[in-house]
């Protein structure tokens, strides 16, 4: 598994992505819109090594949003 979808600061995780980055993304933006309380959803890319944060999920799927001019 590549992209693990959790809470940010708990081990548990709530969604998995094997290889697909926009998926992971696209499955962390509904989590967010969904989640019933105030922690953090991250996606880590354990390939990387790297966590992705709210913030950083947010940005990289309005860059990817075609432009609504």
């Amino acid at each position: 598994m590549r992209y693990v979808i959790r809470k940010d600061g708990d081990l548990s995780t709530v969604g998995i992505h094997r290889n697909s980055f926009d998926e992971a993304l696209a499955t962390a933006a509904e989590m967010i819109a969904m989640r019933g309380d105030e922690k953090s959803i991250v996606v880590e890319d354990t390939w990387d090594k790297r966590t992705i944060n709210e913030g950083e999920i947010a940005s990289l799927i309005a860059a990817r949003s075609p432009d609504r001019t």
